[in-house]
């Protein structure tokens, strides 16, 4: 499998965790797609070995809580799209070594309380949306709120469908 590009995961209700040992060889998956795996809690370590990822989606996970530190050697990875993640509070710092990280959007995950400090470090990151998360549309409000100084280097960012800072063409 180590020619594999692409992996969708769909409605796999028994699914709680990505195996440890069973990423190690898919040195060339690009995609990763998790999508309406109710009992899905936590991508394991082993996402450590997905270094060619460049597309990370997660979808109506509502049991997934954390992404693991081993998020950092992602370094490949471009965006990250988190929706209906109604377990996830935060992301882990590490995302801070995501250098090649362009697009972040997080959508209906109401218990996410805010942004880790290392987005600040994301020179790339160009676009931000955030929907549906009243803690961090708090946290993000131009100028005032808590996380501002993490995002305000951001050229492009998106809260509650509502442009705030540069310009964000079409549904980006």
């Amino acid at each position: 499998m180590t020619s594999l590009e692409g992996l969708h995961i769909d409605n796999c209700g028994r699914l709680n965790s990505l195996p440890v040992n069973g990423l190690y060889g898919l040195s060339s998956l690009r995609r990763l797609s998790i999508n309406r795996c109710d009992n899905f809690a936590s991508l394991t370590e082993g996402v450590r070995h997905l270094t060619a990822l460049e597309n990370l989606d997660l979808f109506q996970c509502p049991e997934l809580n954390s992404l693991p530190e081993s998020i950092q050697h992602l370094t490949s990875l471009q965006s990250l799209t988190i929706t209906g993640c109604k377990g996830l509070a935060s992301l882990p710092n590490q995302i801070g070594y995501l250098t090649s990280l362009s697009r972040l959007e997080i959508t209906d995950c109401p218990n996410f309380v805010s942004l880790p400090d290392g987005l600040q470090s994301l020179s790339n990151l160009s676009l931000l949306m955030i929907d549906k998360c009243p803690y961090l549309t708090k946290r993000c409000k131009k100028e005032e709120g808590e996380d501002w100084p993490k995002i305000s280097h951001i050229p492009r960012i998106k809260i509650n469908r509502k442009t705030i800072q540069g310009s964000v063409d079409v549904d980006d």
